[in-house]
């Protein structure tokens, strides 16, 4: 199996859920999905099943991968632990300066960007950047 290719799928489904473009109840079937980009089952296949380790889609039998609806308690269990975690990086980071941190400016300045552009894709992307280089400043990789 291509990783990449499971990569990209990944990645993409998830943004598509995490970004609204897919409510909760919306249904993925493997073919289908393999078919409109591309490429062959198995690489959807696998990542909508990693997907589904995440609680992100649930499978059907016979069906697919649903969209799930997150409840309440995880929103907020998923806000604490990255929370928690934030703020441990800010003090580890604070702990060694001087940082040099011009990817971080950067990524910071992507994500004002989307907001005010209100483009929901970018702003995804450059959160999750933006987390992953200040992660790395705080001697995490």
């Amino acid at each position: 199996m291509d990783q990449n290719l499971r990569e990209q799928v990944l990645q993409r489904v998830r943004a598509e859920i995490i970004s609204g473009q897919s409510l909760p109840g919306t249904m993925y079937s493997v073919p289908s999905l393999a078919a409109s980009l591309g490429v062959s089952s198995t690489p959807v296949r696998e990542a909508l099943l990693e997907l589904s380790r995440g609680g992100l889609v649930e499978p059907m039998r016979n069906r697919g991968f649903k969209v799930v609806e997150p409840t309440l308690t995880e929103l907020r269990n998923l806000f604490d632990m990255r929370e928690v975690l934030e703020l441990h990086a800010a003090v580890l980071v604070a702990a060694n300066p001087p940082k040099d941190l011009p990817a971080v400016r950067g990524w910071a300045d992507q994500i004002a960007k989307a907001v005010e552009t209100d483009d929901v894709q970018l702003y995804l992307e450059a959160d999750r950047a933006y987390h992953r280089e200040f992660i790395a400043a705080a001697g995490n990789e």
